[in-house]
């Protein structure tokens, strides 16, 4: 990608990137490094003088019919649908956005976190 300065790197991470949550302090961790390793890996793209190569981080909340979370209820946020998720990453990677967070409401929530 970087010798033809063209390509598109998607990493899958988790809400739970960006808002710790109990019970999950080790799912929490593997996500923020995701989250770290996109934002990282933009900001060296970027040093090197590579613009052709893009970065997007996906943060779902909890998807359904997964396996890993079908004890999960929220009254907030409903689990999401897997086809929601992949239609929504499609939608990311058109836009070139870097940071997409689904529901897309939480975006709200990460600018007012203290």
């Amino acid at each position: 990608m970087i010798e033809k300065d063209h390509g598109h790197i998607v990493t899958i991470a988790s809400l739970a990137g960006i808002f710790g949550t109990y019970k999950l302090v080790d799912y929490c961790a593997s996500k923020y490094a995701a989250v770290g390793f996109d934002d990282a890996l933009r900001v060296e793209l970027d040093v090197l003088g590579i613009k052709g190569v893009k970065t997007t981080a996906i943060c779902p909340y909890f998807i359904q019919q997964t396996g890993l979370f079908d004890n999960v209820e929220s009254k907030l946020i409903p689990r999401l649908k897997p086809n929601d998720v992949a239609d929504r990453v499609i939608d990311a990677l058109r836009r070139e956005e870097t940071l997409v967070t689904i529901p897309s409401s939480m975006q709200l929530a990460m600018a007012l976190r203290p």
